[in-house]
């Protein structure tokens, strides 16, 4: 199956210069994130040997004689088999494959008050140029479809069709603090009301965080045009905004991490090694990913007409498994920061 071609030449080009942007961002990350996890590998190291006493210290002493990163490395390993994150990353695609069309249509009926609903789809074509094509292509047609037949006039139906959108949009993120909860080895004690509440905050904010980032990819070549601040001073405003779109990544990692599992009295931190190792994976992953399917991958020879949505949730699933992983690494972390020795006992992870 071909990549549709909804989107216009000027959104194409910035999306693969956006790619190479990200690959640019990748390499800062990078040595950000080994200024982030240097402090608290440090605090893991020798945790134990200063308390306790005869057998107990002994003990201990042999069990941080492995800390540090590849302590750490091994633990998170472990967690990963545990926790069984590869199962919960499947269930957390089953149900975010059922809220993205939802999401996608709140996204176009919402852009739709604004703006031409059409438009959305050239801008969109920007954001999925790093997924493989069949999965980009899956996304960008639902759009168009949407945005064909979307309305500018704020009816009833509208507003009753986009709660019914949001509401199902928000059964994902859900799903998706469920699976932190599992990461983090925590219980959900929130109320039915409180929890809903929550998360249908959070995928509100979502959405109009991606209007956002659409209305800046947008609005800003124009902008700069009006401005006209000069051919070097735009150049490198429009290579600013792609790094600067991974920062906010990585800061909405963060988040999810910080207020998405029921963690009592969890310290806040803009920048977690966690948050850093999902971004620049994720990244990485859906590069790979493209290149795979567009070279080597044959599912639509294997699946038939169902190629790209398979090849849409294997993105999706290894994608979620990335996340959990780095919720694993903070959780890890944190455990080691307060003293906690490990919850279960080394073991490969499931399949």
């Amino acid at each position: 199956m071909g990549r549709s071609r909804t989107t216009g030449r000027e959104p194409q080009e910035n999306g693969r210069f956006g790619t190479y942007l990200l690959q640019a961002a990748i390499a800062l990350g990078v040595k950000s994130a080994v200024r982030t996890i240097a402090p608290s590998l440090q605090k893991s190291e020798g945790r134990g040997s200063r308390s306790g006493t005869g057998d107990d210290q002994v003990a201990d002493g042999a069990e941080q004689r492995g800390s540090g990163l590849w302590f750490t490395v091994k633990r998170v390993w472990a967690e990963i088999g545990n926790d069984r994150v590869l199962s919960v990353a499947g269930g957390l695609t089953f149900f975010g494959l059922l809220a993205i069309f939802p999401a996608i249509t709140a996204l176009v009926s919402i852009f739709g008050l604004f703006a031409e609903p059409q438009q959305v789809t050239n801008y969109l074509g920007s954001f999925t140029s790093v997924l493989p094509p069949e999965a980009a292509t899956i996304l960008l047609d639902q759009a168009k479809t949407i945005s064909a037949a979307s309305s500018a006039n704020l009816s009833l139906a509208v507003l009753i069709a986009l709660a019914l959108a949001l509401w199902s949009a928000n059964g994902g993120t859900k799903a998706l603090i469920e699976a932190l909860n599992v990461a983090y080895g925590v219980v959900e004690s929130r109320s039915f009301l409180k929890l809903n509440a929550f998360s249908l905050v959070v995928t509100i904010l979502g959405i109009f965080l991606a209007l956002l980032l659409i209305a800046g990819i947008a609005v800003l070549p124009a902008l700069l045009a009006f401005l006209g601040l000069g051919s070097f001073a735009e150049g490198f405003l429009l290579f600013a905004r792609w790094p600067a779109i991974f920062a906010i990544m990585i800061g909405v990692l963060a988040l999810a991490y910080r207020f998405g599992p029921d963690v009592k009295d969890a310290v806040w931190q803009w920048i977690t090694p966690g948050a850093l190792f999902a971004a620049i994976g994720l990244v990485i992953f859906s590069l790979a990913f493209s290149w795979y399917v567009q070279n080597l991958g044959s599912y639509n020879e294997t699946y038939g007409s169902l190629g790209a949505v398979v090849a849409l949730m294997t993105w999706m699933w290894l994608s979620a498994t990335l996340v959990l992983i780095g919720a694993e690494v903070n959780s890890e972390l944190d455990r080691q920061a307060n003293g906690e020795k490990p919850e279960h006992p080394a073991i490969a992870p499931s399949r």
